[in-house]
This record gives structure tokens, C-alpha cells and sequence, in this order.
């Protein structure tokens, strides 16, 4: 934050991108994009970083919407309820890929109903 204040100073001196990092020791670039963050957003645009992307998704919805039905809808043939390991044979994916969906829709196929 230091940084990014000391940017906006240089900024207010008149001085250009290539002067304030060549004064802060860093590139024109960082410097410029921290003085149009902050000419966009004020304060608010110089505390924090930008959200970055971060990775894309390994399975689409579809898929993922097939695992959650197939969990509460149909039963294995010779069980009483899915576990992960007959799951990800059925569905084609890992053990682990399971374990999430089912942790993130809350699924606990091991815990049967009595009552029905």
C-alpha cells in the first residue's frame, strides 16, 4: 500500500510513469497501472489487487448435474445407496471428483433415509 501511495504522490508531482519507477525501483508499467487504478476508482482502486480468474472449471455443469441426479434419484444396482467409488465408475470420474460434488451439494448418499 506504501507502493501504490507513493505512486499516486510521484502522480501529483507531474512526474510520468517512467520517472516514478525509475524513482520507486519498478516498471513504468506497474506504475501506470497503479495511477489509472486509482484515477478510475480513487482510494478504493489502489487497497486491493484486482481479481484474478483463477483456474476454469475441469467439468461442466452437465456433467456435474448428471453426478448430483444420478445420487439422489436412481440407485446402484447392487446397493443400497452410491458410494464414491461406484459413482465415479458410473459416471466415468475420479473418487475424488465425486467426494467434491457430493460435499458441495451437500450430498451424503451413505446416509439413508429409514423413514421411506
Amino acid at each position: 500500500m506504501a507502493e501504490r501511495a507513493k505512486i499516486v504522490l510521484l502522480t501529483a508531482e507531474g512526474r510520468d510513469n517512467q520517472e516514478i519507477g525509475e524513482a520507486l525501483g519498478i516498471t513504468r508499467q506497474k506504475a501506470g497501472r497503479w495511477r489509472l487504478r486509482y484515477l478510475e476508482s480513487g482510494l478504493a482502486g489502489i487497497e486491493k489487487d484486482a481479481p484474478r480468474p483463477g483456474r476454469h472449471p475441469k467439468y461442466d455443469d452437465s456433467v456435474i448435474g448428471e453426478v448430483v441426479r444420478k445420487t439422489l434419484h436412481e440407485k446402484p444396482s447392487n446397493a443400497t445407496h452410491w458410494s464414491r467409488s461406484t459413482m465415479a465408475k458410473a459416471s466415468g470420474l475420479s473418487d475424488s471428483t465425486i467426494g467434491k460434488i457430493w460435499k458441495l451439494h451437500g450430498l451424503n448418499p451413505h446416509l439413508v433415509n429409514s423413514r421411506s
